[in-house]
């Protein structure tokens, strides 16, 4: 039997001879490589399509063989299944009337050949990749991307695996369970992930008279053991600016297929645990003044730390304010809290020298982030919402 080299599919017309496993005159079962074929996707092992003595081989190792050409015929000595047993260790024969037949990818030996070609295909088509290869690879936990082959035409040899190992194999390692919280929380940004478009932009807001008008505000409220941060200004601020462009303040009805703005604001504020992340709910924040906007930041963040809070003050947000500003962070890019279209971002307060009437003036900057959905609003709606922050807060 003329053994022709099959359509292995994919669109492949031809391939180079790589490597051949058998040499004319070797006893062969079903399913023994015969030979290593690499194609412009992968390099894939041609599986023998039936038991019997390989009479001739017609290419070398590195020539291009076309769809259809011969690969091998087989010779006389075609032996029984306890033949091909005794001899190669081999299971039971199986059989096929000729490799024409795989022209509609059909039969045992396009299915043998499927299951050869599936795993060397790489991200990186450069990548030459065995199956026996990429199996010790997944053993030694080696990234195939990081490894140079060193072998013919830049293949990737079993030394450079065990190479490569050897490299990651240095130093200690240990390992971490996830605590439940950590895995809400991955499991709650790997859904923001998949359900949110987001884009972040960034500004300096002028706070030179905010620091002043808190100062006042702190020096009345003294009295009542009550001291104000900038962030109940900081939620005042953004409770203006939703006001003004509502779907900074909103989320999407997947039931109404439909955009829901919120005629209320209920600001969540990231609190820093040693748990992780929790991210509370002030209801209304929109009707609250600063002495009560600071009560309960208090409040809540005390509910945050010590695990008392209940899972009533976690649901509802509106929108969300991040402060990573406290641990000297100046800027980032926050994830938005699904099902929010947008999070404000709070940075560490910046002291900046700036020409006045000739003369250099110190004043205080508030670096700013808004990340929000793209999908419902613009970078030019994002500028207008900041800009009203910021008149609010430069007062």
């Amino acid at each position: 039997m003329d053994f022709k080299f099959p359509d292995v599919g994919e669109g492949i017309h031809e391939g180079t001879i790589v490597k051949w496993h058998v040499k004319e005159g070797d006893t062969v079962a079903h399913d023994d490589v015969l030979c290593e074929v690499e194609t412009d996707k992968a390099i894939v092992e041609i599986p023998s399509p039936q038991a019997g003595v390989i009479g001739k081989l017609y290419h070398k190792e590195g020539e291009v063989v076309q769809v259809g050409e011969i690969l091998a015929t087989y010779g006389e000595g075609v032996g029984s299944a306890s033949d091909v047993k005794k001899e190669s260790g081999a299971g039971a024969v199986g059989s096929i009337q000729d490799a024409d037949d795989l022209g509609e990818n059909k039969g045992p030996l396009f299915d043998n050949l499927q299951r050869a070609s599936g795993p060397v295909i790489s991200m990186n088509t450069e990548m030459k990749v065995l199956p026996a290869i990429r199996k010790l690879a997944q053993e030694h936990g080696v990234d195939l991307a990081t490894v140079i082959g060193t072998g013919d035409n830049g293949r990737i040899t079993k030394e450079d695996i065990e190479k490569a190992a050897g490299k990651e194999a240095v130093g200690e390692v240990t390992y971490e369970e996830l605590t439940p919280m950590r895995k809400a929380i991955s499991a709650h940004l790997e859904k923001t992930k998949a359900k949110v478009v987001p884009v972040s932009q960034m500004h300096f807001i002028d706070v030179t008279n905010l620091a002043a008008r808190r100062k006042l505000e702190n020096d009345v409220l003294a009295a009542e053991n009550i001291k104000l941060s900038y962030l109940p200004f900081i939620i005042q601020a953004v409770c203006k600016a939703v006001k003004a462009y509502p779907r900074f303040n909103a989320a999407w009805d997947e039931q109404k297929n439909a955009l829901a703005l919120k005629q209320y604001v209920n600001m969540a504020i990231a609190v820093d645990t040693e748990d992780g992340l929790i991210v509370p709910v002030i209801k209304n924040a929109q009707n609250l003044n600063l002495k009560e906007l600071a009560q309960a930041i208090t409040h809540i963040a005390e509910m945050a730390r010590d695990r008392s809070a209940k899972p009533d003050d976690l649901k509802g947000s509106s929108i969300t304010i991040t402060n990573y500003g406290s641990l000297g962070s100046v800027f980032a890019t926050p994830i938005i809290n699904y099902p929010d279209t947008c999070i404000v971002g709070v940075g560490a307060f910046q002291k900046v020298v700036q020409m006045q009437d000739g003369q250099p003036v110190e004043r205080l900057q508030l670096p700013l982030t808004v990340t929000f959905d793209h999908r419902y609003n613009d970078g030019a709606d994002c500028a207008r919402f900041i800009n009203v922050m910021a008149a609010e807060l430069e007062g």
